[in-house]
């Protein structure tokens, strides 16, 4: 087990670097999700971060509840014609909690601008996410869609950039949420994905998708909550493609790269100490952005219900990264705030 290995570490090593080595250590395949989340932070915050699959849960329903009062007085052929599920990848960074959260509230930022002259007519309520990414998991044997995921991350690299080498593992900081169309919705859709074209233009960086037809609209939008909520590397290990993978998928990646099904070998497809602590240390960075701990949630436009915000304007927390709001922060001296 790591604690183990971290023990034998410690003998060799002494107190030098010894945070270091112990934040580079990886996990066995059979470590549960709980233990470790609890090897990179201990116990109280684990159980506090939405990474945590009891946390997840209650942050899901909560989502969930604000979905439905925004929308569920749309008949169902309405809602379909108006809602989208928008998905903007940002830019990707070294694993480090500042550089993160840096990147999380400069998209922010960027999405407020980009859509202040739509945001009257448009709503929107969406989360801010990070996931930790392995370039050195993609190569020669890969699908069409794992082939796709990893040209984009090289592509943002270059554009941050990043001296990509192959095997680098960054942050993908990146924006999921639904965005309402109003009673226009074939020329808001055209006019809402031209302008923000314009503000993130590599290829693959902005998508907006119909909801599922085969599901009810009540059920999409309990399918999204628990998405959008799901903190970037739900299961802690890579995910090869965009989206949510099943296990079968990710044993599947592991067989390709050479690594038997099952068993306690160790987890190439796992983050190691150090990464899950920065993913959760982020998390709880966004989350205690107001006192609700939902401050990871993008709000804007129609769906705003605050007697302290204009209805078209947008709900802005206090930043992550200091005490000051984010548009007096460091960040945002030479962005034009909005809403």
């Amino acid at each position: 087990m790591i604690s183990k290995a971290f023990k034998r570490l410690k003998q060799r090593s002494g107190a030098v670097g010894l945070e270091r080595l112990r934040h580079s250590l990886g996990f066995k395949s059979g470590t549960h999700k709980r233990t470790r989340l609890v090897m990179a932070v201990g116990k109280k915050l684990a159980k506090r971060t939405i990474l945590d699959s009891a946390t997840h849960t209650q942050h899901q329903d909560k989502l969930f509840t604000r979905f439905w009062k925004a929308w569920e007085g749309l008949p169902e052929q309405q809602a379909r014609a108006r809602l989208r599920l928008v998905t903007i990848l940002h830019t990707v960074c070294a694993v480090e909690i500042k550089a993160i959260l840096h990147a999380a509230e400069e998209m922010e930022e960027q999405l407020r601008s980009a859509l202040s002259q739509e945001i009257e007519q448009i709503g929107i309520l969406g989360v801010s996410e990070v996931e930790i990414v392995n370039l050195g998991l993609y190569g020669k044997q890969d699908t069409e869609d794992e082939t796709r995921k990893g040209e984009v991350l090289r592509t943002l690299a270059r554009a941050a950039g990043v001296e990509a080498t192959g095997k680098e593992r960054l942050a993908l900081v990146h924006f999921h949420g639904i965005v309402d169309l109003g009673p226009n919705a074939a020329i808001m859709e055209k006019r809402l994905h031209n302008v923000l074209r314009q503000t993130w233009q590599g290829s693959w960086c902005v998508e907006l998708k119909c909801l599922f037809t085969e599901f009810s609209i009540r059920k999409n939008l309990s399918n999204l909550a628990a998405y959008l909520t799901k903190g970037g590397n739900d299961t802690l290990r890579f995910r090869k493609q965009f989206g949510s993978e099943s296990p079968e998928t990710m044993e599947l990646a592991m067989a390709k790269q050479g690594y038997a099904e099952s068993g306690e070998y160790d987890d190439h497809l796992g983050l190691s100490v150090g990464e899950v602590a920065v993913l959760v240390n982020v998390y709880d960075a966004l989350m205690r952005r107001n006192t609700a701990r939902d401050g990871y949630l993008f709000l804007g436009g129609t769906v705003v219900r605050s007697r302290y915000q204009s209805r078209h304007g947008f709900r802005i927390w206090k930043s992550a990264i200091g005490s000051t709001p984010f548009w007096k922060s460091h960040v945002a001296m030479s962005i034009r705030r909005v809403g």
